[in-house]
């Protein structure tokens, strides 16, 4: 896997790009154009479930810190994106101690 972040980038873009055995999808959350060459059916419009879904995901991780919801994401789920921070990170300090 590679991930690529930057908070200063020279213009405003949240894309993922994922490459499977069966083919590739590309999805521009600012646009919400999604490209799809894998033979499987993906479900593109979501606007009219979640119109904002950064928004609705800041909300639901509010509500579950605050003991008001459960939390959206699995508990395996945020280990997952925390390990994968954590490897990210010993990456770049990596480098930078090169």
């Amino acid at each position: 896997a590679r991930l690529t972040a930057s908070r200063a980038a020279p213009e405003r873009q949240r894309s993922m790009h994922v490459v499977y055995p069966s083919g590739e999808i590309s999805i521009d959350f600012l646009t919400r154009k999604v490209k799809n060459s894998t033979p499987y059916e993906i479900k593109v419009d979501i606007a009219a479930e979640l119109p904002d879904p950064l928004g609705a995901a800041d909300e639901g991780f509010y509500a579950a810190c605050l003991g008001l919801a459960r939390s959206p994401v699995p508990a395996h789920g945020t280990v997952g994106a925390v390990a994968m921070a954590e490897a990210a990170e010993a990456d770049i300090l990596a480098k930078i101690d090169a």
